[in-house]
């Protein structure tokens, strides 16, 4: 996966200030149906600075989480320090990551599998995410619909410190790029840019049943609906039997 998340990693909880990561957890343990998360061990791939995997823990599970950007995992660590149930944080790949744990959930949020800029390595990803799994265990991912009808839309989102804007477009190959500037009143504070490959869900069902995944659910995104075509992102949940 590129190097992101570094200048923009300082500013990502103010941009995420309104989520309910508790709420997010209790949604996720429903489509896994996953009843109680005591002792439950959980996989957070593409953790970022760490809210979902704190949040996770303060149900209490046994979280790893795991990104490539370091400053992202800086935050991560200072937010999640002295935890009755410690988070443990790895800065590494999530196509390459291996570990001895059988893990009872995994987790990639916040279009992580759309980081992942070729299906070989999607594929790859996918098959070392099954190997990380304890049998019964379950495989939960959202993703960007490339058919949505305002993907390509510009963005603009206002916190009480800072602006965000968000300027995309694809190329003919399916790649999606993002600008992100953030400014403060007339300073640009940060500029980022984002590479992500957007997929369908027919394909990414398709590959999931390869690698021996036979139960495939889809949703809309953070409901309980089946998956639209005018959903902005799905959620995917499945099932390793």
């Amino acid at each position: 996966m590129m190097g992101i998340y570094k200048d923009f990693a300082d500013y990502y909880d103010d941009y995420m200030y309104d989520i309910d990561y508790t709420d997010w957890v209790y949604y996720l343990c429903r489509i896994s149906h996953i009843f109680s998360l005591d002792g439950v061990q959980v996989l957070d791939m593409g953790c970022g600075t760490g809210s979902l995997a704190k949040a996770f823990a303060l149900q209490g599970a046994c979280v790893t989480g795991v990104d490539n950007s370091e400053a992202m995992l800086r935050i991560a660590k200072k937010k999640c320090a002295g935890l009755w149930t410690p988070v443990q944080f790895h800065c590494a790949d999530i196509v390459e990551y291996q570990d001895s744990s059988a893990y009872r959930l995994i987790n990639a949020a916040c279009d992580t599998i759309n980081y992942i800029l070729n299906a070989d390595m999607l594929y790859q990803l996918f098959q070392r995410v099954f190997s990380l799994l304890e049998t019964g265990g379950y495989f939960t991912f959202d993703v960007l619909n490339p058919g949505y009808p305002k993907l390509l839309k510009n963005r603009k989102f206002i916190t009480k410190q800072y602006t965000y804007k968000f300027s995309s477009h694809l190329s003919k190959g399916g790649a999606y790029y993002t600008t992100v500037r953030i400014r403060k009143g007339f300073e640009l504070c940060a500029q980022e840019e984002h590479i992500q490959q957007l997929y369908s869900l027919d394909f990414l069902i398709a590959l999931l049943n390869k690698i021996g995944f036979k139960k495939v659910d889809t949703y809309e995104f953070y409901t309980e609906k089946k998956a639209g075509k005018r959903s902005d992102k799905y959620q995917i949940i499945c099932k390793k039997v």
